[in-house]
């Protein structure tokens, strides 16, 4: 018995895989990190696929994890961000594949049976993006920390200083100065300017 972890804050996509996956694949479920890595720490497991927005939580922090401490040999992505910065990530990270939500479960369930038969696991959209991807473009936000990466996307998408540091657990002051760093390091003077390159990045979409 092979057992395979989904790590998605939906129940959605495990249900659908646990209807198509063939009888010899064993399915667990976990809903967010502290309960995948508790999973992972008592079962053995071929493969896990995690997606990468896990609440307030950082998948790939989570991917990591799971490849260098308990050592899961096959871990996917599998992600609603159509996003080519997280999509080259995936693969300098070295690991094993990048799914849309909106891709066919098909072609996921092949790379979980078969690994071994490509390097790196895409869907034909997925590839058209990472064959677009600009390093020029996204060098600047590569200079930014995870936390900085996370308040860039946050306010972003509108939310205040204090509900950051709501979610963040942080105090506004904190939430702040990453706020100015991320300004400084990305070049960008104003607000507006920071939502119209999120959206070129496609961390956020409008």
């Amino acid at each position: 018995m092979r057992n395979i972890l989904i790590i998605d804050d939906h129940k959605l996509i495990f249900g659908g895989l646990r209807a198509e996956m063939p009888g010899e694949y064993e399915l667990y479920y976990a809903h967010d990190s502290k309960t995948a890595i508790e999973l992972a720490c008592k079962i053995r497991f071929f493969s896990a696929i995690v997606d990468i927005s896990l609440g307030d939580e950082n998948g790939f922090d989570l991917a990591n994890e799971l490849k260098q401490d308990i050592q899961i040999p096959e871990i996917f992505f599998l992600s609603m961000h159509k996003t080519p910065f997280y999509i080259q990530k995936a693969l300098s990270d070295g690991f094993r594949g990048y799914f849309l939500k909106d891709d066919s479960l098909e072609l996921l369930i092949e790379a979980i049976c078969f690994p071994e038969k490509r390097g790196f696991w895409v869907s034909e959209e997925v590839e058209n993006m990472l064959n677009d991807y600009e390093t020029n473009e996204f060098s600047l936000y590569e200079t930014l920390t995870a936390r900085e990466q996370q308040i860039f996307r946050l306010l972003a998408e509108g939310i205040g200083y204090k509900e950051i540091a709501y979610k963040l657990n942080v105090s506004p002051k904190t939430v702040s100065v990453h706020r100015d760093n991320v300004m400084r390091k990305m070049k960008l003077s104003h607000q507006t300017e920071l939502i119209k390159q999120a959206v070129k990045l496609r961390i956020i979409t409008i």
